[in-house]
């Protein structure tokens, strides 16, 4: 066959052609061949990478927006330089329950969805049909990090990590909102305490504050701490006999009386969190209770559990109460779960509709259902003095902590509108690094600004405060902030911490200790504090001379050589 000269020379060009398009080929094989051995040899690196990001404080997150205090904690790099975030920060995030046991099972819920996971396994269950993880959760000292991606995939959230910047943007993308279920038992969940006896001890509000304690770090965590430690020594002067409250039992806790190991008597948990639901609010209740354990509560009972058959609010055959009058609460129970069918016929015809909380009493195993009953939502007084102990820590987070206010919050103090600014000095005992300021927020959406004196002198040296922290705390409570960055301070020195407070809809937004005239804070001291109020920040008034009070407002520090991991 003969070929034209043009046809041969087309040929030629296309072989040509063919020919770099080949080598051009290579070169490119060459290139991708070569990028991933550069991204191997990277990634070599990510776990001496990630442990330096992890120890250097660094990570900083906002969820819509807002700053989430102390993210260097709950939220850590994985090795392949992944975001994992902590279980005890999972239901601020989320609104979601978990349950974290010893054995590294994770139970997760959130409205009508649920999963499990397992510790190092990238197999798990996400509404009964098996996925697999991005990546495996761990456990690092103590404390369980699931993958963050996987959990705002799951929520609908979307996540934002900047290596080089290392912040972390989480958006919830208008999927925040979690239709909480219309029953929840903690009892399901393996979360509830002991059931206690009190007998005829005056002991109830301790039985329950150290059952909730105990509640909100089960199934992972099975200690048993002492009630009669809490009632013997802290910090009032009230005779025993006469019971208590829930003010006496948090800052029991928050001072770091408490809690002791029944077992050999020794303070391993810090409780760094209380949080006060509103008693007439049902969503905030169940949302405490979902995201955080059990619950202490105040209601009013004239039933005895040596005659519970004659009580005219309290069904024996149900299991069931309601009182609706107007005597103050007397008696102390934990809410471990609600169920909005709980009929109103159980209630003796003294609730209209459905719905009861279910609630775990301190009469032994014999009353109720095993010690639980249930308590309507239309009863006047349940809900009331409530208290959910939100942040409990292993006892080595800090090693010191600085307060005058043992008693904790007995009043507050403000200038007629939400904003206060409050200092407390304190003397270092030690060359020491000041991580984190603990205060109450005494009313819902209340903004802070935390700043730091070293070295301070005199309420004029407050002008030259330093920004440590910032942020909004959605509920009332007490708080512990941590610093962007420690501030150090040497031995016999004084430093000051001072809080910025705006708490819409308040006029005395600063937490206060005081004597009220009682023998119930006579054992208050008003010569352990220095701590200054101002209405602008720049003229400072001493509270212990102009009302003879002690701020709410404690430090928190660890020896100058440590970081914070």
């Amino acid at each position: 066959m003969r070929y034209s000269r043009r046809y041969i020379a087309f040929t030629l060009v296309l072989a040509l052609l063919c020919g770099l398009k080949f080598t051009d080929s290579v070169d490119q094989g060459s290139q991708v061949g070569n990028y991933q051995n550069v991204r191997q040899e990277a990634s070599a690196f990510y776990p001496m990478q990630a442990a330096q990001i992890n120890s250097s404080r660094s990570i900083k997150a906002s969820l819509d927006g807002e700053n989430i205090n102390g993210a260097f904690r709950n939220i850590l790099v994985d090795e392949q330089m992944e975001l994992m975030v902590s279980s005890s920060l999972v239901p601020e995030l989320f609104g979601a329950h978990l349950s974290v046991h010893e054995d590294g099972r994770v139970s997760y819920q959130r409205g009508k969805s649920s999963a499990s996971l397992f510790k190092g396994s990238l197999e798990a269950t996400y509404n009964k049909k098996k996925v697999k993880l991005s990546h495996a959760p761990v456990f690092e000292r103590g404390v369980c990090f699931l993958p963050l991606q996987d959990l705002a995939n799951w929520c609908g959230y979307k996540v934002d990590w900047d290596l080089n910047a290392r912040t972390v943007n989480i958006s919830s993308q208008g999927n925040s909102k979690v239709i909480l279920p219309t029953r929840f038992d903690l009892r399901d969940e393996e979360m509830v305490s002991q059931i206690r006896d009190q007998g005829s001890a005056s002991e109830c509000w301790a039985d329950a504050a150290i059952g909730a304690l105990e509640s909100s770090l089960l199934p992972q965590t099975k200690e048993q701490y002492s009630v009669t430690d809490m009632v013997n020594n802290n910090a009032f002067g009230l005779d025993s006999r006469l019971g208590g409250d829930y003010e006496m039992a948090a800052s029991y806790l928050l001072s770091w009386k408490g809690p002791k190991k029944t077992s050999d008597d020794r303070l391993d948990r810090h409780v760094q969190g209380v949080r006060f639901p509103d008693q007439n609010s049902l969503s905030d209740i169940k949302k405490a209770v979902y995201e955080r354990g059990g619950m202490t509560s105040s209601l009013y009972v004239d039933i005895a559990d040596a005659d519970i058959s004659s009580a005219s609010f309290y069904s024996k055959e149900s299991n069931s109460y309601c009182y609706t009058g107007k005597n103050r609460p007397n008696h102390d129970v934990i809410i471990v779960g609600w169920d909005d069918n709980h009929k109103a016929e159980n209630f003796k015809g003294n609730a209209k509709e459905d719905g009861a909380w279910i609630c775990q009493n301190s009469w032994g195993k014999d009353f109720g259902e095993s010690g639980v009953f249930y308590v309507s939502y239309e009863d006047t007084t349940i809900g009331s003095q409530a208290a959910s102990y939100a942040d409990v820590e292993d006892s080595d987070n800090f090693k010191e902590i600085y307060q005058s206010d043992l008693a904790g919050w007995i009043g507050q103090v403000g200038y007629g509108s939400g904003k206060i600014v409050a200092a407390n000095f304190y003397t270092a005992r030690e060359d020491s690094q000041v991580e984190a300021a603990g205060f109450y927020a005494l009313g819902k959406n209340t903004r802070y600004q935390v700043s730091f004196v070293s070295n301070i002198r005199g309420s004029g040296g407050l002008n030259n405060r330093v920004q440590v922290a910032s942020g909004l705390l959605q509920d009332r409570g007490f708080y512990t902030i941590r610093f962007d960055s420690p501030k150090e301070v040497g031995a016999n020195c004084k430093f000051a911490v001072v809080v910025e407070l705006d708490t819409p809809g308040a006029t005395q937004p600063m937490a206060i200790e005081y004597r009220t005239g009682d023998n119930r804070t006579a054992n208050i001291d008003l010569k352990d504090g220095e701590g200054y109020i101002s209405k602008d920040g720049s003229q400072w008034e001493s509270t212990e001379k102009k009302i003879s009070a002690n701020l709410c407002l404690k430090a928190y520090s660890n020896p100058a050589a440590r970081r914070d991991q």
